[in-house]
């Protein structure tokens, strides 16, 4: 596949960091991981997609949601995490999540999430310049 831009891994979890970056080529995206969230928040500039674990080397994943929303509130955010428990969904949905995706990512879902939110994105921007 023809990479589209930069998914920002944020992820101290090497397994899925290195699963995510195992799927070169089948993503649109090329892949850059980092596993703070102030190294997070200080690459999300140059990023199309933002993948958010809720564990990170320096504070939850959770905590960071509004304000990258605040900085880029063009950036879909897929949001992942150990706890599967529906109030962290509904919490980090209304926060600004695009999708929450539970560990273990499934990465058959995690490509059709991707691919669906650089489509909307390419989509929306090619109706903004007209």
């Amino acid at each position: 596949m023809k990479d589209e831009g930069t998914l920002l891994l944020a992820s101290r979890d090497e397994e899925l960091v290195s699963r995510i970056r195992g799927l070169n080529g089948s993503l649109p995206l090329g892949v850059e991981a980092v596993d703070r969230g102030e190294e997070a928040l200080a690459r999300i500039g140059d990023a199309r997609l933002l993948m958010l674990d809720d564990d990170l080397a320096d504070l939850r994943g959770r905590s960071l949601i509004r304000t990258i929303r605040s900085a880029r509130p063009d950036l879909k955010i897929v949001f992942t995490a150990s706890d599967v428990s529906q109030d962290l969904e509904v919490e980090v949905r209304r926060s600004g999540a695009y999708f929450y995706l539970p560990k273990p990512v499934s990465l058959e879902i995690f490509r059709k999430v991707a691919a669906k939110a650089v489509e909307h994105e390419s989509t929306r921007n090619r109706w903004k310049m007209r």
